[in-house]
């Protein structure tokens, strides 16, 4: 019996190698399947999924994303959908163009006027730094509540030489932000805002104006401004709360801006930079030091071909054009509204003084009106 029962164990053992050989072989050529590619939603209802860097653009209405042939945006679903794909980093490395296809109202039919509302485009770890043609449409019912968040705008974080927004028209509900804070983008690093129209309240902390809280070695040109800005602390301005190394030129500024100190019709404070052939229509006030018509400081800055209707109101360094002018120049500029200090002691401590029609002081700065 021993015999026989080895030969049957010698035979299942060769049939167990036999199987595992044929089970191995099986696995070395079964061919590895590939899932099945999902369906472009866009290409498949007439819309683009095109652009480069390995991007696929879902939601846009048209375009592949160069210059030549931007992406559309048509709807409020669009541009949130830009919104999160540069705030997420998926494009924030890439140069894209984008263009409005419509006016776009972002009350409907997505309500982004509730709760803290409209999520910006751009942020400092992930700015926008493309290009984007609002084709004169207007982006209408912009509300952002967000008191304890920084660079808020319809775009929060625009960065680049090249950036880029333009022919676009602004309809605000309410803005509320807390530092940087504009109408158009809390904060221009680098880029430029042209040919764009801001209607409506924006307020915050610090760094708030009309168009941009901050702008840092940019540029604003031909934009006009019409509504209220103000904000609790300091540096804010009709078009730009806080502007370095930059420039801002042609605006218009139509409705009151206030705040505690560093407030300007144009620009709270103005560091290595310009202000040229702009309009103040609007009353500028503060409650402390450095009020101005154009800026509350021009610092090694030039404050060119300027007018200025509205009262310019503060408590101590008060000017119709600006409060402070160091070592840069005023030339040119017109001032009619009243300019006048309060009766009270600032609350930096400084009794109620240095008021001027065009300048309240000057250092090493040539100032001829």
């Amino acid at each position: 019996m021993f015999p026989l029962r080895k030969g049957i164990a010698q035979r299942r053992l060769s049939l167990l190698m036999a199987l595992v050989l044929l089970l191995m072989a099986a696995f070395a050529f079964t061919p590895v399947l590939q899932p099945a590619q999902a369906a472009d939603p866009v290409a498949a209802a007439g819309g683009s999924s095109g652009g480069g860097g390995g991007v696929t653009h879902y939601s846009f209405a048209g375009g592949n994303g160069t210059s030549a042939d931007p992406f559309i945006i048509a709807t409020s679903e669009q541009l949130a959908q830009l919104a999160s794909e540069v705030n997420s980093g998926t494009v924030s490395s890439e140069v894209y163009y984008y263009r409005l296809g419509n006016t776009i109202d972002l009350s409907s039919p997505i309500n982004y006027s509730s709760g803290q509302g409209w999520i910006p485009i751009g942020t400092g770890d992930n700015p926008f730094r493309g290009h984007f043609d609002g084709a004169g449409y207007t982006i209408s019912g912009l509300f952002i509540n967000t008191p304890d968040i920084d660079y808020v705008g319809l775009f929060g974080y625009i960065s680049g030489s090249t950036a880029a927004v333009k022919n676009l028209n602004v309809s605000v509900t309410n803005v509320v932000g807390g530092y940087s804070v504009g109408g158009v983008a809390g904060c221009i690093d680098g880029g430029s805002v042209t040919d764009c129209t801001v209607t409506g309240p924006i307020s915050g902390v610090a760094g708030v104006g009309g168009i941009a809280g901050d702008v840092l070695d940019g540029s604003v040109a031909n934009c006009d401004v019409t509504g209220t800005v103000s904000g609790t602390d300091i540096f804010l301005g009709g078009v730009a709360g806080y502007v370095d190394g930059g420039s801002v030129t042609n605006c218009t500024v139509t409705g009151p801006i206030s705040g505690r100190a560093d407030v300007g019709g144009i620009a709270g404070c103005v560091l290595y930079g310009s202000v040229t052939n702009c309009n103040v229509n609007g009353a500028v006030s503060g409650t402390d030091a450095f009020i101005g018509g154009v800026a509350g400081e021009a610092v090694y800055t030039d404050v060119t071909s300027c007018n200025i209707t509205g009262p310019v109101t503060g408590v101590y360094v008060v000017g119709g054009v600006a409060a402070e002018v160091f070592s840069g120049s005023v030339t040119n500029c017109y001032v009619s509204g009243a300019v006048k200090s309060a009766s009270v002691v600032s609350d930096l401590g400084y009794d109620a003084s240095y008021v001027g029609g065009v300048a309240g002081e000057v250092f090493g700065a040539n100032v001829s009106g």
